[in-house]
């Protein structure tokens, strides 16, 4: 009863090990990349502002700029960052980016550009906020592929404070900024009831997900000299991005499938039977997308 008892924890422990290991290959592969960070400690004052970033993924490059109706005024408070700064802050520095000129009918804008994005999707913007009481009541997030059409995500509240409030707007929900090589974003201020209105911004961050390239799918037939498919007949695909060989066996009819072939390199299929002989037993193809006729013909040899 001991060694079945043991034997069960142990079978236990290691479905347990399996299933903590499989949760830990599952977050890591959903991972999410920081493109950019400001923190605006290098923001100079100015119509437009200009600040560089904090921190940009490899190959990504961002540029930062403010304008609209109101004129794209903008100033560099001081001592402004959140006490406490959510998570997502890198480094929060004592510096700030903000926005004035929020007459009735005015709008300004921060605006990001970023480029080298094309392996990315299922964006996500965090950013800390605020305004003042004459500052905009609405925020329009915003983005572009080009840097003039903008199409607005959502809209939110920024407080009526002296005090940061955290915001994330999830926009893995639009198709059409994935996988595009240049991503703009905004956030437009407007509905402001004063000249002397602000809106304030700081620790502004973007996050996506690698797109996963599709695997290709190489399939083909497997017939003899009358065009009759050959059923289970052994095919094995190697080299390429393979580590190892991988085998497919044919239908009764004579056809076979790999899915899910890293592409842009070159493999090499075989095929072995214990009926019949080919001809051809291995061929050579480059697989860019789906390969559909890596076909073999193969006969009865005569006793």
């Amino acid at each position: 009863m001991k060694n079945i008892y043991s034997g069960l924890v142990k079978k236990l422990g290691i479905l347990a090990l399996t299933a903590f290991c499989f949760v830990l290959f599952s977050v890591g592969a959903n991972a999410q990349t920081v493109l950019v960070n400001y923190d605006f400690a290098s923001a100079t004052a100015g119509t437009p502002c200009t600040a560089t970033p904090l921190t940009t993924a490899t190959g990504v490059t961002s540029t930062f700029t403010t304008g609209g109706t109101g004129g794209g005024a903008c100033t560099t408070p001081t001592g402004t960052a959140a006490a406490s700064p959510p998570a997502f802050v890198a480094n929060a520095s004592n510096q700030a980016v903000s926005l004035s000129s929020f007459a009735a009918g005015s709008t300004n804008y921060f605006q990001f550009q970023l480029s080298g994005v094309s392996a990315y999707q299922d964006y996500m913007l965090f950013f800390q906020t605020r305004r003042s009481g004459t500052g905009p009541v609405n925020v329009d997030v915003q983005y572009s592929l080009n840097g003039t059409t903008f199409t607005t995500f959502a809209t939110i509240q920024p407080p009526n404070s002296t005090t940061f409030s955290a915001f994330t707007v999830d926009l893995s929900s639009v198709a059409a900024i994935e996988g595009q090589p240049t991503v703009y974003f905004r956030l437009l201020g407007r509905d402001g009831t004063g000249s002397t209105g602000t809106f304030v911004i700081d620790n502004f961050q973007v996050r996506a997900m690698a797109v996963s390239a599709a695997g290709a799918t190489v399939s083909g037939r497997i017939t003899n000299a009358r065009g009759r498919g050959l059923g289970y007949v052994t095919v094995m695909m190697a080299g390429g991005a393979l580590e190892e060989p991988i085998y497919a066996t044919t239908s009764a009819f004579g056809y076979y499938q790999f899915n899910d072939i890293p592409p842009g390199e070159t493999y090499v299929l075989t095929v072995f039977s214990k009926r019949y002989q080919f001809k051809q037993s291995s061929i050579v193809i480059n697989v860019n997308n789906d390969f559909t006729d890596a076909d073999f013909v193969g006969y009865i040899p005569f006793q």
